[in-house]
């Protein structure tokens, strides 16, 4: 059973900010001829930052040269088509993986493909890489394979990898027999604002702590992790607004939960005296 790293690609922006929750029961391309039953490809994403992005996992059962024969697998529609000679892997999983955003860019360096010539990637002293060198599907070697596992329980299905939520509200469904249609609208986030955000605030500090409570992810857990707040709340926006990374503020998972425990939620300033007062309180 082979692992293989392949490079998503997005028709449109509206796809790319969708696609978080998206049930992967199938993927198309022209690079699937190889996979076989038991194969892992791991779908992974480099924005125009040139942060890598591990976007969701599909374990193959079986791959289909056709459309038909995909629907007929799935019995449901494709949610997207492949392009004309596209193959169809498809996964027997029940429920599939669903498709999220973590950025792996702080283990770029230590991913290792099972190649003689070529078996790392080029990666810069920020940890970016170029999406050219996932151009062809990539073979991970044992070590490769351990490393996208290790990143995988960061956004594994117990868990919901909030980086670019706000507001927590659910919207999964589950399918039980009966088809529903759900519309939903709600303000675009940017993430190259975040990706920026986050960035320069570790070029500053060399660490990614919350601003409220101070608590290091990396020091507790040994993971690069932190999660990004809107000072102002994209709800309040009046159309389109231009923000820039002063507008960007990074908790952990606690605080942030904290601040939108309210409506309108609490202030940075506002939460840290409640911490205060609760502290005189012990």
């Amino acid at each position: 059973m082979s692992h293989y790293v392949i490079l998503w690609s997005f028709e449109t922006e509206e796809e790319e900010d969708e696609i978080e929750g998206w049930s992967l029961g199938y993927i198309s391309g022209k690079q699937l001829d190889v996979l076989t039953k038991g194969d892992t490809v791991w779908l992974v994403y480099v924005d125009e930052f040139r942060e890598l992005f591990l976007i969701g996992r599909l374990e193959v059962e079986t791959v289909f040269d056709d459309e038909e024969s995909t629907v007929a697998f799935l019995e449901e529609p494709l949610k997207y088509k492949g392009k004309e000679g596209s193959q169809y892997a498809v996964t027997k999983r029940n429920p599939p993986y669903t498709m999220r955003w973590l950025s792996i860019s702080d283990i770029a360096h230590r991913l290792r493909f099972d190649s003689v010539n070529n078996d790392r990637l080029d990666v810069d002293d920020r940890n970016r890489v170029n999406f050219r060198q996932f151009r062809r599907r990539r073979k991970l070697s044992d070590e490769g394979i351990e490393e996208m596992l290790r990143a995988w329980e960061r956004i594994s299905d117990k868990r919901v990898n909030v980086d670019l939520l706000e507001d927590y509200d659910s919207s999964t469904t589950y399918r039980e027999g009966h088809q529903i249609e759900i519309s939903k609208r709600e303000r675009r986030r940017n993430r190259a604002l975040i990706s920026e955000a986050k960035q320069r605030r570790f070029d500053e500090d060399g660490v990614l702590i919350c601003e409220v409570c101070g608590f290091d992810f990396k020091a507790t857990y040994g993971v690069e992790y932190i999660e990004a707040h809107h000072i102002k709340p994209l709800y309040q926006y009046d159309g389109v607004e231009k923000r820039t990374v002063d507008d960007i503020a990074l908790l952990c998972a606690n605080c942030h939960r904290a601040i939108h425990s309210t409506n309108p939620p609490l202030s940075i300033e506002a939460l840290k005296q409640r911490m205060d007062q609760q502290g005189e309180h012990k």
